[in-house]
Formats: C-alpha cells, structure tokens, sequence
C-alpha cells in the first residue's frame, strides 16, 4: 500500500511540474507581444503572472520569470512603469545541426522578427528595447546571430566551428 501511495504521489508531481512547464512555454510564445514604451506591468502581470523574483530599485523595476530551461527578464521604469526592454534565454539540451541553405531567407532591410521566428522557431536569446532587436540561435555546429532595427532585419551572422 506504501509503494502505490508513493508512485500515486510521484505521479502527481510530475503531471503537476509537466504541466507548469508546458503552460509556461505557452505563455513565453507571447512575448513578442509586448511593445517596449507601450506595454506595462499591468500587462506583463496579466500575461504571466507575478514573477518568480524581482528587484526594485528607485529608478526601474525587474521581474524574472524562470523554468528549469527558460527566463525571462522584464524592465521598466519606475516613472511611467512601462516595460523598457526584456530579454528571454532558452536552453536547448538537444541542438541541431545548422542548415547554410537556411540563409538564404534572410533578407536584410525586408525580412521581420516574426518572420525569422516563423522560420528558425524558439530562439536561444531574444533581447528587445524599444528600437534594437536581437535573436541568438545556437545550433550544435555555429551560433546565429540576428540583429534588428524597428522589427526589420539589419544585420545577421553565422558564426562556426569545423569541430566535430
């Protein structure tokens, strides 16, 4: 009778953090959502939650939501407690390998965040302030870097190793 109350009890733990981990991938699909000198707190709050931490200082505010593979970083300041800026970190335990021909839907000056999301999927980094833009993709064989101006590819780099 112990060992079925024990695995009933395990069993209902891992449903249970399974099913905080899935719904808190389903919210970060959000954040491009939220408008850097649009947004507020209030918005953030409603989206996702209260935070797992934050810090107040005088001048801004930061909450961090986090899982055991993701965090995400909201600031804003504290005059107008619109969100200033916010970045999210995706760890991926099982990379793939970087396909080059994947490059050639980069279209600097046209293509947009969305669309580069669309087209590589869960970025490793994301970091966005009212007018800058990064993606961070990190594959077993390069790094991919994305940057933006206004939501509209500027710049991009591949960057490599031949290791095996």
């Amino acid at each position: 009778m112990k060992k079925i109350m024990f695995l009933m009890m395990l069993a209902c733990i891992t449903l249970s953090a399974n099913a905080s981990e899935k719904s808190t991938t389903d919210k970060v699909s959000k954040i491009l959502e939220i408008v850097p000198d649009k947004s507020t707190r209030f918005d953030i709050e409603a989206l996702f939650g209260k935070p797992g931490t934050y810090v107040e200082t005088q001048v801004s505010n930061q909450w961090t939501y986090s899982t055991a593979n993701t965090a995400l970083t909201f600031v804003w300041s504290t005059n107008n407690n619109k969100v200033q800026n916010f970045n999210y970190r995706y760890v991926n335990k099982d990379p793939q390998d970087w396909n080059t021909e994947t490059a050639a839907r980069f279209d600097v000056g046209n293509s947009t965040l969305n669309e580069m999301v669309q087209t590589l999927g869960k970025p490793n980094g994301l970091m966005v302030s009212a007018k800058t833009q990064s993606l961070r993709y990190e594959y077993r064989n390069c790094i991919v870097l994305l940057e933006f101006k206004n939501n509209v590819l500027c710049r991009y780099s591949v960057e490599g190793n031949n290791k095996g």
